[in-house]
């Protein structure tokens, strides 16, 4: 848990304490895990190729002794980095937690438009979007009249295919049958519990929601929904704001879903949230995933883009960066 915590520079003769937000600090996951990626931006220290970081930690969790890492000042190699065209013949799904009903903010509508319609999805989900009727006439504005939609629970589904409601048992979340010229797709778009702790109730009520659509992927296999549907490939995406225990993720895999890898197409970063002040109650990490029946969809490319990156990627679109603290999630599928 990173919340509060400050880096200790040391330089001789002085010790000087340093909020993470001045080194651009970044981790995941945020749930409880052995294994972290780390972000740390040291070049205003002056950091070269060559030298050597010492990483520790102490607290609950701690290194037996220091981690030595050497910059190889090397950057990461374009090749690596995520494409942002689709791949031919793969169907497009995005989504985006706009950040407190940003649909019907006048002054991020404009931008949340642009990215939308760089990305060009075929579907698109929403989460924070609570209520349905500034909903309908946001999404109306930015991807037009003849679209069809979706809402529940502050989660909604956006296509110009038509979009079939299935009326699962969620809390938080709107599915759809996405009938696409050669595979049927599930999409359910989830808002999982905010914040609190691994074992605090709203860690609870996280591990209750997924196990309610592990429940419902179960009562779409054994045909409840109907054929199509039945055999159609599945994808849970959206914020599952998974701060507290793996659990959450962990019932969806035994679903038979897998997650997702998102990175930038710009930085190569996997942080999906970060706070739009410099003072934030949790650090930037990954908050927003996607889990995928893999044995339905292959996918094909994924990556996740933020309002800042989005500028640098289509400049012409004069995009604004405060658009929202969550990414952009969008992945590529092809049918079986």
């Amino acid at each position: 848990d990173f919340r509060g915590r400050n880096a200790l520079l040391r330089t001789p003769g002085s010790a000087n304490r340093i909020p993470w937000s001045q080194i651009a600090f970044e981790s995941l996951p945020t749930y409880a895990a052995t294994e972290f990626e780390l972000l740390i931006d040291l070049s205003p220290f002056g950091l070269e190729a060559g030298d050597t970081v010492s990483l520790s930690m102490e607290g609950s969790d701690r290194l037996n002794e220091p981690a030595l890492l050497v910059a190889n000042g090397s950057d990461l190699k374009k090749s690596d980095l995520p494409l942002t065209k689709r791949p031919d013949g793969t169907h497009r799904i995005a989504s985006m937690n706009t950040l407190h009903s940003g649909l019907h903010d006048p002054d991020r509508l404009p931008t949340i438009g642009s990215m939308l319609e760089y990305v060009d999805a075929d579907v698109i989900c929403f989460n924070e979007e609570w209520d349905e009727e500034e909903f309908r006439a946001g999404a109306a504005r930015v991807l037009g009249e003849n679209v069809n939609l979706l809402w529940k629970d502050g989660c909604g589904i956006a296509s110009e295919l038509e979009l079939k409601p299935l009326d699962l048992s969620l809390e938080r979340g709107v599915a759809a049958l996405v009938d696409f010229d050669d595979c049927a797709v599930v999409v359910i778009s989830v808002h999982f519990k905010c914040c609190g702790y691994s074992g605090s109730k709203e860690d609870l009520e996280r591990i209750e929601e997924a196990t309610r659509v592990a429940k419902e992927i179960a009562r779409i296999r054994e045909g409840d929904y109907g054929s199509e549907a039945k055999d159609a490939g599945v994808i849970v995406i959206g914020d599952y704001n998974l701060v507290g225990s793996r659990e959450p993720l962990s019932i969806l895999e035994q679903a038979g879903l897998n997650a997702v890898m998102f990175r930038s197409p710009v930085t190569g970063h996997a942080s999906t949230w970060r706070g739009l002040r410099d003072s934030e109650s949790f650090w930037p990490g990954r908050l927003d995933y996607a889990t995928v029946d893999e044995s339905r969809l292959h996918v094909k490319n994924a990556f996740a883009v933020t309002g800042s990156e989005m500028a640098a990627l289509a400049p012409e679109s004069n995009v604004e960066s405060s658009v929202s603290d969550h990414a952009l999630l969008v992945v590529d599928v092809l049918g079986e």
